[in-house]
């Protein structure tokens, strides 16, 4: 699991300088309210294979509804498994490393900031009232009292 989803990674012990210290995604599955989404890293890191995705993908017939990376369908068979299979295999661990670091290329690693816990501050309260005042708000009136 990485976000929430449901994710084929590359892990640490092979790759451990990523940016943000997660390992990289090759595949990653999520469930959304109205849809299902696949994230394709490499299709995202390879122009050329986006290419090469969205024809393969056009014969099928299927209607393809796509981001940068992220294939959205509603059901597994809005998509044609054989091509998704495909993508995935052409993208070699190695081949996402390189993309990874050709994308961070010239970049200093981020560092995580020293921050000092900070002391939660009460909220304000109301003026404290006296236990009678509080009756004498809340008590209903007696009948003959004077108003």
């Amino acid at each position: 699991m990485q976000y929430g989803m449901i994710s084929y990674v590359v892990p640490l012990a092979r790759f451990p300088d990523t940016y943000n210290r997660q390992p990289l995604a090759v595949v990653s599955l999520a469930s959304q309210s109205q849809y299902m989404s696949l994230y394709l890293s490499g299709l995202y890191g390879d122009p050329k294979l986006r290419e090469w995705f969205e024809r393969a993908w056009a014969p099928s017939g299927k209607r393809m509804n796509m981001g940068k990376s992220c294939l959205r369908f509603k059901a597994l068979d809005d998509l044609p498994l054989e091509v998704v299979e495909a993508a995935v295999r052409k993208v070699s661990v190695d081949d996402l490393i390189a993309m990874h670091e050709a994308a961070h290329a010239g970049k200093r690693p981020r560092s995580r900031p020293a921050t000092k816990k900070q002391k939660k501050t009460a909220t304000p309260r109301k003026k404290a009232t006296s236990r009678r005042a509080a009756e004498r708000r809340l008590a209903p009136r007696r009948a003959g009292s004077a108003l």
